[in-house]
């Protein structure tokens, strides 16, 4: 091959890396912009880091400023690392906030081979670079060990740096998505709370609807998309409480049958209530959902009359945990009713008041985590609690 010859293939050679980097650049990019989950991110991001680069492996270190401290997000080949700032070539990294690229590892006095002495593992060569926010803070460092071939190249540490601007940008964007879900989600408990404040007596029904209704969606096999979505209608189902009388909503005896038409309009408020909120767009049948827990599938329930494959697939599930929630629980009017009769009536009403695949499941749930003992336990102890009160009210 000429001299002519083999520079052609060499700058073709040059020509495809740079292609396969720009387009491990571009990827990346559609995988920031389109994440959730930081962690499921960030494997992917290193496993592109160490594939373009021609690393043997590679390792993700999270650095927290305040605690001086960084740790292994990612550590591909190795088990977690811990390491005080400014130890070991990683820590050296985040405390100065300037890249190392080490041609062979042994010739350099910085390098640490105890790790090496321990695993077995020979380190070569090294690429370690900081991950900088836009304050120029050290938020991450990147480590790139055992370049294919040689050693780790100007073109490597231009590649790296491109793509630590984009590791940046996916911290930033998830630690921004996890405010925002937890504010969500705190707003959710929130709203939630207040049914139970005006509703002493009925305290921890919404939890343990929330609770069995994602207990028997797990059992049927729902996505953690849909359980997501069931966890905050569940949470905000009897929200619409807010819009019944205070007389009636605490009333100690047996509702009237004009009090208990005034008590199911709550269904249409918790709809109307919600329908206000402009949800995320992956919650907009939250409303839905919540609102039409008390619908049957014959069509005798409320607010609407809905059946069949009218209601929400997750609204059955709901209407299920709420009638075994409220059956087992101390009323002011009555006391709880055994929850194994409870399971037997959903079973005997199954397919016609309550979706019998979520009555299946319920009852699967029941049996394995000895829930009828539980709540027997639970309503001594509240019948205890009770009657404790009355004797020193009394």
């Amino acid at each position: 091959m000429t001299d002519s010859q083999l520079q052609t293939t060499e700058t073709k050679a040059e020509i495809k890396s740079r292609l396969e980097r720009l387009e491990t650049l571009y990827d990346l990019s559609l995988d920031i912009f389109a994440a959730k989950n930081l962690d499921d991110l960030l494997r992917v991001v290193m496993s592109r880091v160490t594939s373009a680069l021609g690393a043997d492996r590679s390792t993700l270190f999270i650095v927290n400023q305040d605690a001086e401290i960084l740790w292994s997000k990612v550590a591909q080949g190795t088990e977690p690392i811990i390491l005080p700032m400014g130890v070991g070539l990683a820590g050296m990294v985040a405390a100065s906030g300037e890249t190392l690229n080490i041609p062979d590892a042994y010739l350099d006095d910085r390098f640490n081979s105890e790790i090496d002495k321990k695993t077995g593992y020979h380190t070569k060569t090294i690429l370690c670079m900081p991950v900088k926010d836009r304050e120029g803070n050290v938020v991450a460092v990147i480590q790139a060990i055992n370049k294919i071939g040689g050693a780790f190249s100007e073109d490597d540490e231009d590649f790296l740096r491109a793509l630590s601007a984009q590791i940046q940008l996916a911290i930033e964007n998830s630690t921004l998505y996890q405010g925002l879900k937890e504010l969500f989600e705190s707003m959710i408990e929130a709203l939630a709370s207040t049914i139970d404040a005006r509703h002493p007596t009925t305290a921890g029904h919404t939890n343990r609807v929330r609770n069995y209704s994602l207990e028997i969606a797990k059992e049927m096999g729902y996505s953690p998309a849909d359980l997501e979505i069931l966890n905050y209608a569940a949470l905000l189902h009897d929200y619409g409480k807010i819009g019944v009388p205070e007389a009636i909503l605490t009333k100690p005896g047996k509702l009237t049958d004009v009090e208990y038409e005034a008590m199911k309009r709550h269904a249409n408020y918790t709809i109307e209530i919600l329908s206000r909120i402009k949800f995320p767009k992956q919650y907009r049948e939250i409303p839905n959902i919540a609102g039409h827990h008390h619908e049957k599938m014959d069509g005798s329930g409320y607010p609407d009359g809905l059946s069949g494959d009218n209601l929400h697939p997750l609204s059955r599930v709901m209407a299920v945990a709420d009638v075994f929630d409220a059956m087992t629980s101390f009323r002011e009017y009555r006391n709880p009713a055994n929850p194994d009769k409870v399971l037997e009536m959903l079973k005997a009403d199954s397919g016609t008041a309550f979706d019998g695949d979520a009555v299946d499941a319920f009852e699967r749930y029941y049996h394995k985590s000895n829930l009828g003992d539980l709540i027997r336990d639970r309503n001594d102890e509240e019948k205890a609690a009770l009657e404790l009160a009355r004797a020193e009210t009394g």
